[in-house]
């Protein structure tokens, strides 16, 4: 395991399914096989660990959202597939990894709240002014301010407290507010092939 992004993957990986705060370096060195003198060879400590991860995933992030951007011809495509493209990285994260973030590491967890709102924010605007000028889209919005709302709608998804992981799984609730948001801002004519989308795949 001497690619340092291979090594980030796989313990991404780990604290997805188990959360941050409670996995230990030793869990770690376990779990990928290895001994944690190896793992110190990549990274000072766990806060160096973590920071590092989250560098990893919110530049994965950037390539994925940047590569179904590229090649989309449909507002409302791309919306929906940069979504699968989310679910296929991240799947059924741990409830507690924001959590841990924003409570244990808050200046990683800046790194997260920046990312939001720049790269994320710019990319929901990017497929507003698409959707709008693909004639899918209503005419008689805000851009910015629809693509705040829609972004903050980011920290009530991953709250448990809101939604019981025991009970509904992370990528449903971020379907159903994909197609909330897309019903929203799309007029008649998008609401067509959004509905003629969600019956095919149904």
């Amino acid at each position: 395991m001497d690619d340092l992004n291979t090594f980030l993957v796989q313990v991404s990986k780990i604290f997805f399914r188990y959360g941050i705060k409670s996995v230990t370096m030793a869990d770690i060195a376990r779990e990928l096989g290895i001994s944690k003198k190896t793992i110190y060879t990549k990274v000072a400590d766990k806060t160096d660990l973590v920071s590092k991860v989250m560098d990893y995933q919110l530049n994965l992030d950037m390539q994925v959202v940047n590569q179904v951007t590229n090649k989309s011809t449909n507002a409302i495509d791309e919306v929906f597939d940069i979504c699968a493209k989310m679910g296929e990285i991240i799947g059924d994260m741990h409830p507690s990894v924001m959590y841990d973030l924003k409570k244990y590491y808050p200046e990683i967890f800046k790194k997260f709240s920046n990312h939001k709102e720049t790269f994320v924010l710019q990319t929901v605007i990017s497929n507003l002014v698409k959707g709008k000028a693909q004639g899918i889209f209503r005419t008689d919005f805000n851009e910015e301010i629809i693509a705040k709302l829609h972004i903050s709608k980011m920290d009530i998804i991953w709250d448990p407290k809101v939604f019981d992981p025991s009970e509904v799984k992370f990528m449903e609730v971020l379907s159903e507010m994909m197609i909330y948001h897309v019903y929203g801002v799309s007029n008649q004519k998008g609401i067509a092939y959004l509905n003629k989308r969600l019956n095919k795949n149904n």
